[in-house]
């Protein structure tokens, strides 16, 4: 009776961090911040305090069965870099061009990418900006409406884009994105094409 008393504490009363990289921690959690976790190891409670950053968490199960994600089940949070391509079309000149794109996203909200097209007169498209994509640190929702604003360059003349679309990313990295980015060049609207871009996300 006397072992079992004092083996309790330990079946019942401490909490799981699980890491990215597959490793569980038995530990007591101390405190946990909006960036870190804060805790002790379960078998030296008069150790030091140690401290991870929440990026490197998949989750923290507390000794009372509540399972804490902190944001991570946040696939723009989880996979946070992105490559993909596609193809845009501009009703306004019949014109069309390929594009590719590295995008990271700095938090679930914001994410800054990085664009170059070519069209078939061998005419070139770069630019670089925000989108403001409307979920929160623990959303779940793989797709999400976004606007941006990217400044760049369209066959040398400087230019303003104005993407506003939605995003698909699924937690294994697929990503999808559908989108109309209005165009301005020398303060006239020039082009306003219809874009759609596929491609994977990393963590």
């Amino acid at each position: 009776m006397i072992i079992l008393s004092f083996m309790l504490p330990y079946c019942f009363g401490q909490d799981v961090i699980s890491t990215k990289d597959n490793r569980q921690l038995n530990v007591k959690v101390a405190e946990q911040t909006g960036s870190v976790v804060k805790y002790y190891m379960n078998d030296y409670t008069g150790g030091p305090l140690l401290t991870m950053n929440l990026r490197r968490v998949s989750s923290i199960k507390y000794a009372n069965g509540i399972i804490d994600y902190a944001g991570n089940q946040n696939p723009r949070r989880n996979r946070p870099f992105g490559i993909s391509a596609g193809v845009a079309y501009d009703r306004m000149d019949e014109d069309g061009y390929f594009l590719a794109t590295a995008d990271y996203f700095v938090i679930p909200q914001l994410d800054l990418e990085m664009n170059i097209g070519v069209d078939g007169n061998i005419g070139f498209l770069l630019s670089a900006g925000g989108k403001a994509h409307l979920n929160s640190d623990n959303s779940e929702h793989c797709l999400t409406p976004f606007a941006g604003l990217l400044a760049g360059y369209c066959y040398l003349w400087f230019m303003i884009q104005v993407p506003v679309g939605v995003s698909y990313i699924t937690k294994f990295g697929l990503s999808a994105s559908l989108s109309v980015s209005p165009t301005l060049v020398r303060r006239e609207l020039v082009m306003a094409p219809a874009e759609l871009r596929v491609g994977w996300r990393f963590r």
